[in-house]
């Protein structure tokens, strides 16, 4: 046995969860940047997953079902945290000394789903309502293009997407959703939020709430840049100017930076819509947590 799935004792499978897998799981053999392969996508909304076929390249956790190789579980079991850090092992997940400059792959459409009320991160019925929501595929003769995501040719798509993409200046976001919506389907269009580095989240975060995804932290970008589907455009989103992709951003001066008033707004927003609390850690986090010294 050479590859393994992890799943979570309260997810929902979609129809083509077992036929993804084998599917993407040539991916772990042949390309040795990619770490591991998610059945989930953390920004996968009605508006926004759309295409059964479409996989990507991200830096992130895994999440409700992935798959990794028996290699990698030999490499990071003996790093694995200790019985006393309780909580947000994802996390770890996420920091440089387990990904070490690997990506994961994820579908656009989720092919799990999570069905639990209550979990280490968020709890309640807004939970609940949210996990309700998240779209699932429910085709079991689904195919995904595993061509694509190897690493040069994703690379290669992403920039060819860009070269044709029409700038979209931020200076008033909450204006977005509607500026959007009125370019043709198909379009591409790219804006930029500033991201110094790998953990400034603070404007990603004002954006993807607008915009009516997940905005709780800034996982599942590529180098910096994220490839969202909104409706029936295309929107890229680069970190400037952490994203090696910033050199499309060629308008610097009308990023979004995380104004005070924005975050207020949107602030205020959360708390009457009963978002549920959530509450994330750093690698900064574990490595106080596990007394670590590690360059």
């Amino acid at each position: 046995m050479e590859k393994f799935i992890l799943l979570e004792d309260d997810l929902l499978l979609a129809p083509d969860f077992y036929s993804y897998m084998q599917q993407t799981s040539e991916i772990l053999h042949t390309d040795p940047s990619v770490l591991a392969v998610s059945a989930y996508s953390i920004f996968g909304a009605p508006h926004t997953a759309r295409d059964l076929t479409r996989l990507n390249r991200v830096t992130s956790l895994p999440a409700c079902g992935w798959m990794v190789t028996r290699d990698f579980l030999q490499e990071i079991l003996p790093m694995w945290p200790p019985a006393y850090v309780s909580t947000a092992w994802d996390y770890w997940f996420w920091t440089d000394m387990v990904r070490q400059g690997r990506d994961i792959i994820v579908p656009e459409v989720p092919r799990t789903a999570h069905a639990g009320r209550y979990g280490t991160h968020t709890s309640g019925l807004a939970a609940m309502m949210r996990d309700a929501r998240k779209p699932i595929s429910t085709d079991p003769l689904a195919r995904v293009d595993i061509s694509g995501v190897q690493k040069e040719a994703y690379e290669k798509g992403l920039l060819e997407e860009l070269s044709q993409a029409v700038f979209i200046d931020l200076e008033n976001p909450l204006n977005l959703p509607h500026r959007l919506s009125r370019l043709q389907n198909g379009t591409a269009a790219v804006v930029g939020v500033q991201m110094s580095d790998i953990q400034d989240a603070e404007a990603f975060k004002i954006l993807a709430q607008v915009l009516g995804v997940w905005h709780k932290d800034n996982r599942d970008h590529h180098l910096g840049l994220w490839r969202l589907p909104y409706h029936g455009v295309i929107l890229f989103i680069i970190g400037v100017p952490y994203s090696s992709y910033s050199k499309y951003m060629k308008h610097t001066d009308q990023i979004l930076e995380p104004r005070p008033d924005l975050k207020l707004r949107l602030e205020a927003e959360e708390a009457r819509s009963d978002v549920v609390t959530f509450q994330a850690h750093t690698y900064e986090d574990y490595k106080s947590i596990m007394d670590l010294n590690v360059a």
